[in-house]
Protein backbone atom coordinates (compact mmCIF):
# COMPACT_ATOMS: atom_id res chain seq x y z
CA UNK A 1 0.00 0.00 0.00
CA UNK A 2 1.27 3.27 -0.84
CA UNK A 3 0.80 5.09 2.65
CA UNK A 4 3.84 2.46 3.86
CA UNK A 5 6.45 4.13 1.16
CA UNK A 6 6.15 7.22 3.86
CA UNK A 7 7.72 5.72 6.52
CA UNK A 8 11.47 7.07 7.39
CA UNK A 9 12.60 3.85 7.89
CA UNK A 10 11.64 2.67 4.68
CA UNK A 11 13.51 6.04 3.41
CA UNK A 12 16.91 4.79 5.21
CA UNK A 13 16.79 1.50 4.04
CA UNK A 14 16.67 2.41 0.99
CA UNK A 15 19.51 5.11 1.07
CA UNK A 16 21.75 2.44 3.03
CA UNK A 17 20.58 0.17 0.36
CA UNK A 18 22.11 2.89 -2.02
CA UNK A 19 24.73 3.91 -0.56
CA UNK A 20 26.62 0.29 -0.36
CA UNK A 21 25.65 -0.20 -3.61
CA UNK A 22 27.45 3.13 -4.87
CA UNK A 23 30.72 1.61 -2.82
CA UNK A 24 30.21 -1.79 -3.74
CA UNK A 25 30.28 -1.15 -7.35
CA UNK A 26 32.52 2.19 -6.81
CA UNK A 27 30.74 4.67 -8.46
CA UNK A 28 32.31 8.20 -8.28
CA UNK A 29 29.88 10.54 -7.79
CA UNK A 30 31.09 12.99 -11.58
CA UNK A 31 29.21 9.68 -12.63
CA UNK A 32 25.70 10.23 -10.69
CA UNK A 33 22.93 12.24 -12.32
CA UNK A 34 19.91 14.40 -11.77
CA UNK A 35 17.83 15.63 -14.83
CA UNK A 36 15.23 17.30 -14.75
CA UNK A 37 12.98 18.37 -17.71
CA UNK A 38 10.32 21.29 -18.56
CA UNK A 39 8.43 22.18 -22.05
CA UNK A 40 7.47 25.52 -23.39
CA UNK A 41 4.80 26.17 -25.57
CA UNK A 42 6.66 28.64 -28.71
CA UNK A 43 3.76 29.24 -30.41
CA UNK A 44 0.62 28.06 -32.24
CA UNK A 45 1.18 26.93 -36.04
CA UNK A 46 -2.40 27.12 -37.24
CA UNK A 47 -5.79 27.88 -35.82
CA UNK A 48 -7.06 26.48 -33.25
CA UNK A 49 -9.57 24.02 -33.40
CA UNK A 50 -12.48 23.32 -31.09
CA UNK A 51 -14.44 20.15 -30.25
CA UNK A 52 -17.17 20.05 -28.69
CA UNK A 53 -20.71 18.13 -28.86
CA UNK A 54 -23.70 19.61 -31.23
CA UNK A 55 -25.42 20.19 -28.27
CA UNK A 56 -23.38 22.41 -26.56
CA UNK A 57 -22.84 24.80 -29.63
CA UNK A 58 -26.51 25.17 -29.52
CA UNK A 59 -27.03 25.99 -26.04
CA UNK A 60 -24.59 28.71 -26.41
CA UNK A 61 -22.26 27.61 -23.67
CA UNK A 62 -19.00 27.03 -25.78
CA UNK A 63 -16.42 29.53 -24.55
CA UNK A 64 -13.61 27.47 -24.11
CA UNK A 65 -12.12 24.54 -26.58
CA UNK A 66 -11.59 20.80 -25.49
CA UNK A 67 -8.71 20.18 -27.76
CA UNK A 68 -6.70 22.53 -29.11
CA UNK A 69 -4.63 22.81 -32.69
CA UNK A 70 -1.40 21.39 -33.41
CA UNK A 71 1.46 23.43 -31.32
CA UNK A 72 5.03 23.52 -31.56
CA UNK A 73 6.85 22.45 -27.96
CA UNK A 74 10.31 23.26 -27.05
CA UNK A 75 11.38 20.96 -24.53
CA UNK A 76 14.54 21.84 -22.12
CA UNK A 77 16.98 19.36 -20.28
CA UNK A 78 18.80 20.49 -17.36
CA UNK A 79 21.73 18.44 -15.69
CA UNK A 80 24.14 18.22 -12.65
CA UNK A 81 26.27 15.67 -11.07
CA UNK A 82 26.08 14.94 -7.37
CA UNK A 83 29.62 16.60 -6.94
CA UNK A 84 27.78 19.59 -8.00
CA UNK A 85 29.21 19.94 -11.70
CA UNK A 86 26.28 21.37 -14.18
CA UNK A 87 26.32 20.34 -17.67
CA UNK A 88 25.14 21.79 -20.25
CA UNK A 89 21.69 22.29 -21.26
CA UNK A 90 19.96 19.91 -23.99
CA UNK A 91 17.15 21.12 -26.01
CA UNK A 92 14.56 19.25 -27.64
CA UNK A 93 12.29 20.66 -30.29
Amino acid sequence: KRYKANLATKYRLYFKLLHNKIKEYNIQPSHIFNIDKKGFLLRILRRSKRIFSKRQYKRGGVILSLQDGSREWIIVLAYICSDGTPLSLSLIF
